[in-house]
């Protein structure tokens, strides 16, 4: 019962997370103060409001997996791709403004919940629900 439960307040937490830069389809300033960055070129500003769509084909299946429990294992490893690969990107950069720095502590932090929570999905005997 703890187990689901912890499995449940991590798929809540990581689909709040990924859901939250949803909010950058709402244009330039929404996404300066989610990223701390100024898009002026419509190109970049296109592309990162992209990138809030793609956050929300995340975050969906996070939070959809609270309902259908078949959807939990694929959920969380599709959050692990994405938490890892902007990890990846983030140690490219020479320094991190203090929005995106806040971005890879979150991040972290995430991961540090999904893996435990992902054992207790994939361990044997393991009943959701």
């Amino acid at each position: 019962m703890i187990a689901e439960r912890y499995v449940q307040l991590v798929l809540l937490v990581a689909a709040v997370v990924h859901l939250a830069p949803v909010t950058g389809l709402a244009g330039a300033e929404a996404l300066h103060r989610l990223y701390g960055v100024d898009l002026t070129d419509p190109s970049t500003l296109m592309l990162m409001r992209h990138r809030a769509v793609l956050f929300a084909l995340v975050g969906l299946p996070l939070l959809i997996s609270l309902f259908l429990p078949t959807w939990r294992v694929p959920a969380l490893c599709g959050a692990l791709i994405s938490l890892g690969a902007f990890l990846g990107l983030a140690t490219t950069l020479p320094a991190l403004n203090p929005a995106l720095a806040r971005a890879v502590h979150i991040d972290i932090g995430l991961i540090v919940l999904i893996v435990p929570a992902l054992w207790l999905c994939l361990r044997p005997g393991h009943a959701p629900g």
